[in-house]
């Protein structure tokens, strides 16, 4: 196995050893109005489309652009992951699938593309 991959490897069984404490990030009083800001022009910008939301973690913003968008891929390079991140939504439109990040595939089946992280995000 070459370095990146270990690394990876590494990476993903942390983070899927800690899932259940992520979201505690956006419980902090002093990050209400950012949340707030960003989860009201997320689902403007969204509204109606077909997303592939890369890095989907725990689902915490999957859940939140399931409320206007016409469709999610939610994808993570955890299955884990993944799929936690879509049996916390109450809608039959979102969908879970593992992918690599830094290899996106061709495809005509999404018109939009999220990545959101705590330090930054892609729309």
């Amino acid at each position: 196995m070459s370095p990146f991959y270990w690394q990876l490897a590494k990476m993903l069984e942390y983070y899927e050893q800690r899932h259940s404490e992520y979201e505690t990030i956006y419980a902090k009083a002093e990050r209400q109005n950012d949340l707030a800001w960003l989860d009201q022009e997320l689902s403007r910008l969204i509204a109606g489309h077909q997303v592939l939301e890369v890095a989907c973690g725990t689902g915490y913003w999957t859940r939140r652009m399931a409320k206007s968008a016409q469709s999610i891929r939610a994808t993570d390079a955890s299955v884990q992951l993944a799929a936690s991140a879509v049996e916390s939504c109450c809608t039959g439109k979102v969908q879970s699938g593992v992918l690599d990040a830094l290899a996106l595939p061709e495809s005509t089946a999404f018109d939009s593309l999220v990545e959101l992280c705590a330090n930054q995000a892609t729309i």
